[in-house]
């Protein structure tokens, strides 16, 4: 037989209590009593019996009345004897048994053939994680223990559904295991998984993914500053650009339930390092007063045979070239270019700038304006900058220089001389021919 509900408890403790109320002990004394007179019944219906036979043979020589009272008597007890023998013969089938409902237990009186026909009689059934000893096709015997424990209720909260679990004890680890619920590597458990389970006990299942993830990240390149003697103190130049790096960040993330919680650099390794930036940094003490050169009357040619003689120490003298006519935008921007290619270096090494500046424009070589020449890609390296290079402001010296080399006439350097660089770096340049040293720079043909 098969109990898919559980007795309610008023039900239960309402038998409980009618059974309190049975003596066991008197039900045993009455039962034992019952037993000694139906046995003692029948010997003495047999005696009865025999009796009777002979009352027959003899009722002839027996007085009318006493016959009829013994008759009576006789009959009285035979009804007596047949109207007891149902009772006495279901007192001898009861059994006395012992049932156990958890932690209590209690004596029983039963006509019960089985384990389950007791459960039926007492109102009891089974739900699911009960259990029961004997097995409720057990027959019943005289002096039987049968054992009922009902299941707890265990909650579980995993991957979004609640799942309820009824045992009748262990561990969160037993009560996953009953739900058909498996733990991956990461995963985690609250309460612990060798925590005892208690009734309608709440157990939360978080899905832990942890995986790896790489990102890139650039390198920042520092500044390196080298002492320079051939700048002014306060001027610098760069004479390496920086570049930045690139490192790899390996990246652990942690999800837990579809939601990232933690994100964490686990290592790291350089894919291409950064190259610093070198400056040159002036050391050069600023003159206190550069005096002007005078302007001579000797033709160009002069000057630059005579410059080309010379071991490079000397400057070279100034001369008269033809005077121009140039704009004052046009002035201005000569000056800006002065102005930043040889910056403190007095107004002879602006004039130089300026005076390859106009040899360019009359080189067949260039042949462009001031701004042409200026702007010519690959050239002037302050102008790769074209918005930079026209917000800067020039000083009075290099605007005056300007002013003289356009439209004075006076040169420093001849036609042939159309290149520059900074002295430092030496007077050898390729196929070009130096010429002269003037200021910071070195001018080649």
């Amino acid at each position: 037989m098969k109990f898919t509900f559980r007795a309610g408890k008023k039900r239960q403790e309402q038998k409980k209590k009618k059974l309190r109320l049975l003596d066991p002990a008197l039900w045993e004394q009455t039962r034992q009593a019952l037993v000694r007179f139906w046995r003692w019944t029948k010997a003495e219906l047999i005696y009865l019996w025999n009796w009777l036979c002979h009352f027959a043979h003899e009722v002839t020589e027996l007085q009318p009345t006493k016959a009829m009272l013994g008759f009576s008597l006789a009959l009285i007890f035979v009804l007596c004897c047949v109207v007891s023998l149902p009772h006495a013969s279901a007192l001898l089938e009861a059994k006395q048994v012992t049932l156990r409902l958890g932690e209590e237990e209690m004596q029983l009186t039963t006509k019960a053939e089985t384990v389950a026909e007791l459960m039926e009689n007492m109102g009891l059934s089974l739900a699911e994680g009960d259990v029961i000893a004997p097995k409720l096709s057990h027959p019943l015997q005289d002096g039987d223990v049968v054992a009922l424990r009902n299941a707890i209720q265990v909650w579980i909260h995993a991957d979004g559904q609640s799942k309820q679990v009824n045992m009748l004890a262990g561990s969160v680890e037993q009560a996953l295991y009953l739900a058909g619920i498996t733990l991956g590597e990461y995963d985690q458990v609250v309460p612990s998984l060798d925590t005892p389970v208690s009734a309608q006990m709440n157990i939360e299942v978080y899905r832990i993914q942890v995986h790896m993830e790489t990102e890139e990240q650039g390198i920042p390149y520092q500044d390196v500053y080298v002492e320079e003697s051939s700048l002014y103190v306060g001027e610098t130049e760069v004479s390496r650009q920086g570049s930045e790096g690139i490192r790899e960040l390996q990246i652990r993330v942690v999800v837990q339930d579809g939601v990232e919680v933690e994100r964490s650099v686990v290592g790291e390794s350089i894919l291409e390092p950064a190259v610093d930036r070198i400056i040159y940094k002036g050391t050069k003490q600023k003159p206190t007063a550069t005096p002007k050169p005078s302007a001579t009357k000797k033709p160009s040619s002069t000057s630059s045979s005579g410059s080309s003689g010379s071991s490079g120490s000397s400057k070279p003298s100034v001369s008269q070239g033809p005077t121009g006519n140039y704009s004052e935008d046009e002035v201005y921007m000569a000056a800006q270019l002065a102005y930043l290619e040889a910056k403190g270096t007095g107004s002879e090494g602006y004039k130089a700038v300026v005076n390859v500046l106009i040899n360019r424009c009359n080189s067949s070589s260039f042949g462009g304006s001031i701004e042409t020449e200026i702007f010519r890609s690959g050239q002037f390296s302050v102008a790769k900058d074209k918005e930079s290079f026209l917000s800067t402001t020039p000083d009075s010296k290099s605007l005056a220089a300007a002013e003289a080399v356009l439209n004075d006439g006076e040169r420093l350097l001849p036609s042939s001389v159309l290149y520059f660089r900074a002295a430092r770096l030496g007077k050898e340049w390729g196929k070009r021919t130096y010429y002269a040293t003037i200021g910071a720079n070195s001018f080649f043909k």
